[in-house]
């Protein structure tokens, strides 16, 4: 008390400390320091008490009594002076009140919470030595007759270790009741117990060991002082060091040890000798071992941090057990493992802080039945092990707090290079479970964990490491042997989801376009294949970054879940926030969006090809290994992607050279160095009229002789290689032209040989020549003529009558006309007969085009063209073509009906016929000659018998090239006979 009141007086300025002490007889002493004097003890009982209430809710209360309150009548100078302000604070040892201190100040003053607490830190501490100060003071107790229990009561108070007990009791027993042994048993949790005793005077080991296994394990069930003579050999013999080594004793006292009823241990005190044990030296025993319980309990608890020897050995056990972990959840099972057996744990909780930002904490857990869980939590969320990771400071708590699960607690730091790199903690249900040395003693236990941890961290790296080894060497494999784009897609998305978790994945190609760069590619969500869709870059969010600043991006909690869920469901994109997202996944009513993200840039060179992504639906399921992993695994898509590439490039030259071999109007053949064929495309086929494999091996010459080909070409004449033959047997002529092909050095490697049919551009060539020599012979008659008729005029021209000259200009007239259409008509075929000929098309009203041709008519067939009648229905459609050809196409067929037949009358007719007009020009001539009729529309066709006037029976022919070339329709012989003849054509009707 004089310490208390000395102690405090200088900084609270506490006038009166008063101690009030609980007795089991529901009383309580009372000891005062009033204003420096130490006041009488007394004794009253706790009813009278103004705290009665109190002790049974202990909590600190501060009160101001009234001026009128009753007056403490004190010695010294405090006597008859009225306290106004009074702070009662309890004194507690396991859970419960077994006293209070009142501290007094003679003015009125308001006390702060940092007062409080103060005091409550020193009550903390007060249990324990009120408990021995009361010991103390059972010595000078009536209640004991004699000054051995005096001399016991005043040694156990002094007891702070088990071995002080069983000593002090042997020590101070011995020479009163001659006990041999005395032997300590203290219960421990889940049927285990431990022994120490002293034996003839000589400490013996700890013995530990299942209770069961003990002699008096079913004294435990009904707790009473048992007395025994073994009368079995050996029974309670003890094997120990010293003078009672293999003796066996006579007498044994069993005398429990109880604790708020329950038992805590026993202590067996035994005799050598058979003798008597009197009721009074039961209740003598009886009387120490109530006194026991609280002495032994804080023996118990206390003996791993208060013992040297024993803190060693259970930090050796410790780390033994901690060596044999290789990762966190190891370590916590291991660590509660061996802690439980030595202090009250009812939880065991690690704390590692995420490296290196520490934004958030992994916490692992093992209860009581010594299950483990893990979790993570933001770092900087307030508590009292995050302020241990901020100050490296340990914490005590020996008393509940609001909302608190447990009684007690202790944090103490971990530390890795003078950096604090996680927490260890222990917890338990009831009050007063730890104290200073216990945080002393976990202090050391935690740099077993950080030495573990350590370990544990280093496999981890290392394991980690190979784990990603295997899966980018899994992954390497699968995409040797994938050579597109969308099988590299799914080959990766399937290795890493046979490794990782996620719940969606893509890999999305950068193609530039003028609104800027957009992704697309393979996108995978929903346990499925989605559709593409293309997204600007510049609305995204985390991949439009990775895109910009080449880096990783990694997001462990989505900013835009939350809200994304809470928004009606829509199909299609969503843009907002600085994200686009792709709602795959949730019901009608709500959608979901990645938590977790992770985009790496997929690069080629210096340049962004490609951008990969995994995501899940859960917070926080990727890291810095899943980074680097991709980080690896997109060096490999890139390869693929650039290997793709180039076979996509092959495989087109290879399809376009296939389709261009397979299509070719020319017939190719590759021969080996010897000759042989060994590829040969389908006009080849044609041109033999043989499968290709039956030309393979064979030599090429063969082919030639097999057609029964014959050289219409000399070798030697021919400067550019190209050889012709004639096959007879398909009327073909053929050129073939060889282009060697080198290989290594100037080594010949083989040969292509081209075969093409030239059967056309030969009859092109002999019908040209043909047709120069016609127009030689045609040409020359109307000009031969012409020059007659202008000489006769120049000669003869003032003796001629105007008749007759006006007749020679006529005639001359007429020459020149047919020459001119001799010449158009020429050309029109030359340009027909192109094969890059375009036409131009426009409307055309079949009516004006008639009018139009029957003036040209009439100017060069005179009244013989009065002779053409037309009848077109009024809603006849206009024709799409182009107006100079159908002209062409209508003066023929008209000339060729006035100047060939003697019909009396020719009438043209038009029609609809879908999305056609067909045309009839019909006359009532003679008909054609039966041997007209198969060659009417060829080149060299009807001359008719005014070849002289100037026809080379072209009409037709040209008629058939302008229809079926320029129109895109046909003209046939409708039927001729004695009746006359009709012809017919098509031409498309304009729209």
């Amino acid at each position: 008390m004089q310490v208390l009141y000395s102690g405090l007086r200088s900084v609270w300025e506490y006038d009166v400390v008063v101690l009030q002490i609980l007795d089991q007889d529901d009383s309580y002493r009372l000891i005062a320091v009033d204003h420096g004097v130490l006041q009488d003890a007394s004794r009253q009982a706790l009813s009278e008490s103004h705290f009665m209430d109190s002790f049974r809710s202990p909590r600190v209360k501060v009160m101001h009594p009234s001026p009128d309150a009753a007056t403490h009548r004190g010695r010294g100078p405090g006597g008859g002076k009225k306290p106004r302000t009074v702070i009662w604070v309890p004194i507690q040892r396991g859970g419960k009140p077994i006293g209070a201190v009142l501290y007094q100040c003679d003015e009125r003053r308001e006390v702060t919470p940092e007062e409080i607490g103060f005091l409550e830190s020193i009550h903390d501490q007060l249990g324990e030595i009120l408990v021995a100060a009361t010991l103390a003071y059972l010595v000078g107790s009536e209640r004991f007759s004699t000054g051995d229990r005096t001399s016991v009561l005043s040694a156990l108070a002094s007891c702070v270790t088990e071995a002080d007990v069983v000593q002090v009791l042997y020590a101070s027993l011995r020479p009163l009741l001659g006990y041999d042994v005395v032997a300590l048993q203290v219960l421990e949790r889940e049927g285990w117990s431990h022994a120490l005793a002293v034996d003839h005077g000589v400490l013996q080991d700890v013995r530990r060991g299942p209770l069961a296994n003990t002699v008096f394990a079913r004294n435990y069930e009904s707790p009473a002082t048992t007395v025994i003579h073994p009368d079995l050999p050996g029974m309670l013999a003890q094997t120990s060091r010293g003078p009672g080594v293999r003796k066996r004793p006579q007498t044994v006292i069993w005398v429990p040890i109880l604790q708020r009823g329950q038992p805590l241990g026993s202590v067996t005190y035994q005799v050598d000798a058979l003798r008597e044990v009197s009721t009074e030296e039961c209740a003598f025993l009886e009387e120490l071992s109530s006194h026991l319980g609280a002495v032994v309990s804080a023996a118990y608890l206390n003996e791993l941090t208060r013992n040297q020897a024993v803190r060693l050995t259970a930090l050796n056990s410790i780390a033994r057990s901690l060596a044999s972990t290789h990762d966190e959840d190891g370590i916590v099972g291991a660590l509660h493992s061996a802690i439980a057996p030595l202090l009250d744990c009812d939880l065991l909780e690690l704390i590692v802080a995420e490296m290196p930002s520490a934004d958030s904490v992994r916490i692992l857990r093992a209860d009581r039945k010594g299950l483990t869980d893990k979790s993570r939590l933001p770092g900087r969320r307030p508590s009292i092990a995050g302020g241990v990771l901020r100050t490296g400071q340990p914490r005590l708590r020996s008393k509940p707090v609001a909302g608190g699960e447990h009684s007690s607690a202790v944090w103490v730091p971990v530390r890795e290079d003078n950096r604090v790199r996680a927490v260890l903690s222990i917890h338990s249900h009831r009050q007063a479970a730890y104290e200073q040395s216990t945080v002393a003693f976990l202090e050391q236990v935690a740099d077993e964990v950080a030495l573990a941890l350590r370990n544990a961290w280093a496999y981890a790296r290392v394991e980690a490491h190979g784990r990603r080894l295997e899966v980018v060497d899994a992954v390497g494999r699968r995409l040797a042997s994938t050579l597109d784009r969308w099988s590299i897609m799914r080959a990766v998305r399937e290795e890493l989801a046979a490794h990782l978790e996620f719940d969606f994945f893509s890999v999305a190609t950068i193609a530039h376009t003028p609104g800027g760069p957009v992704a697309e590619g393979y996108v995978f969500d929903g346990g499925e294949e989605q559709p593409v869709v293309a997204v600007p870059l510049a609305e995204a969010g985390p991949s439009r970054e990775a895109y910009e600043t080449g880096r990783p991006v990694l997001i462990g909690q989505s900013r835009w879940a939350r809200a994304f869920a809470k928004e009606p469901a829509v199909a299609g994109l969503v843009y907002g926030d600085g994200a686009v997202l792709q709602p795959t996944r949730g019901g009608r009513r709500r959608r979901a969006a990645a938590r977790s993200i992770v985009w790496v840039p997929i690069r080629h060179g210096e340049e962004i090809r490609a951008l990969l992504s995994l995501q899940s639906y859960r917070p926080e399921m990727f890291d810095e290994w899943h980074v680097a992993l991709l980080k690896d695994v997109a060096a490999h898509v890139s390869l693929a992607l650039a290997t793709a590439e180039q076979v996509e490039a092959r495989d087109r030259q290879a399809r376009m050279m296939e389709a261009i071999l397979t299509h070719s109007p020319i017939g190719m053949v590759l021969e080996d160095d010897a000759g042989n064929v060994l590829y040969a495309n389908a006009e080849v086929e044609r041109i033999y009229g043989k499968e290709s494999g039956a030309m393979i091996g064979r030599p090429t010459g063969h082919l030639l002789d097999e057609a029964g080909a014959s050289p219409l070409s000399n070798p030697e004449a021919e400067t550019n290689g190209a050889l012709q033959y004639g096959l007879a047997r398909k009327e073909m002529v053929i050129e073939v032209r060889r282009v060697p092909i080198r290989g290594a050095g100037r080594h010949r490697a083989g040969a292509l040989s081209l075969h093409e049919d030239v059967t056309r551009q030969r009859s092109l060539l002999e019908a040209k020549d043909l047709m120069l020599r016609a127009i030689g012979h045609e040409v020359r008659s109307p000009a031969a003529a012409m020059r007659s008729t202008l000489a006769a005029l120049l000669q003869w021209g003032p003796a001629i009558r105007s008749e007759q000259g006006q007749m020679l200009v006529q005639e001359a007239y007429e020459q020149s006309d047919r020459l001119l259409r001799l010449v158009e008509s020429q050309l029109i075929i030359a340009k027909l007969e192109t094969s890059g000929f375009e036409t131009r098309p426009v409307p055309v009203a079949l009516g004006r085009a008639l009018e139009q041709v029957l003036r040209i008519l009439h100017s060069r067939y005179g009244q013989r063209a009065a002779v053409v009648r037309c009848s077109l229905p009024v809603d006849l459609p206009e024709a799409h073509c182009e107006p100079a050809h159908l002209d062409q196409v209508l003066a023929n067929l008209l000339g060729n009906a006035l100047e060939y037949t003697q019909a009396t009358q020719v009438l043209v007719t038009g029609a609809r016929a879908g999305d056609w007009l067909e045309v009839t020009v019909q006359d009532n001539g003679g008909g054609l000659p039966v041997s007209l009729r198969d060659t009417l529309f060829a080149k060299a066709g009807l001359a008719g018998q005014n070849r002289a006037r100037g026809g080379l029976g072209l009409g037709l022919y040209l008629c058939r090239l302008v229809v079926e070339r320029s129109f895109g329709g046909r003209i046939w012989l409708s039927h001729t006979g004695p009746a006359g003849t009709a012809f017919k054509f098509t031409i498309p009707a304009a729209a």
